[in-house]
């Protein structure tokens, strides 16, 4: 997930150097998106918080 635009830039030039390769990379906003894209819940790409 990117929400620094600095993040984005480096994850948008890793899309371009892997797009000929069996590696699928996708830049996600939400997190929500990325679950999904991934076919996992949510919470198993939420960061842990102190208590969990």
């Amino acid at each position: 997930m990117a929400t620094d635009s600095t993040i984005a830039h480096y994850c948008q030039l890793h899309a371009i150097i892997t797009e000929d390769s069996p590696i699928n990379v996708r830049i996600f906003q939400k997190r929500e998106d990325a679950a999904k894209w991934l076919g996992v819940p949510i919470e198993r790409i939420s960061p842990k918080t102190a208590a969990g």
